[in-house]
């Protein structure tokens, strides 16, 4: 069994071994020990009686597609996943978590930074980056 059977304060609840955890919080409300053999326990009501009550930790970051879509990072959890831009990158949609159906983008660094030079420089966008060129030799601070 993937649950062991602990003391919480006065009464016994149920609890997932390492590397485990209970799908969609299910026994959190149901965290009493019921039968309890051998320091094992299972939640009482209204849990399914078929399949594992508690189970091992998916890595969803390991899924092909990836679960973040293009030009991001994927860091996996215990019992989820959290997606990050690339350096260069930002959401489609920035108050929206970032996942396969709000991707990574490039940004567009010229339109930010076109102050550095002023008009004696060029920018040009790339893929996740940008280069500045000076049209005339003078000092840029960037």
């Amino acid at each position: 069994m993937t649950t062991v059977c602990g003391l919480n304060g006065t009464e016994y609840e149920c609890k997932c071994e390492e590397q485990h955890f209970w799908p969609n919080d299910t026994c959190r409300a149901y965290q009493v020990c019921d039968g309890t053999v051998g320091g094992t326990c299972g939640c009482i009501q209204a849990l399914p009686l078929e399949g594992p009550l508690c189970q091992r930790d998916i890595n969803e970051c390991q899924f092909s597609p990836s679960v973040c879509g293009p030009n991001s990072t994927c860091t996996n959890q215990l019992g989820s996943y959290n997606c990050s831009c690339l350096d260069g990158f930002t959401a489609t949609n920035s108050s929206l978590p970032i996942s396969i159906n709000n991707i990574c983008t490039d940004v567009n660094e010229c339109l930010k930074t076109s102050e550095f030079c002023g008009p004696n420089s060029h920018c040009t966008n790339s893929f996740g980056s940008y280069s500045l060129f000076l049209l005339e030799w003078i000092y840029c601070n960037k």
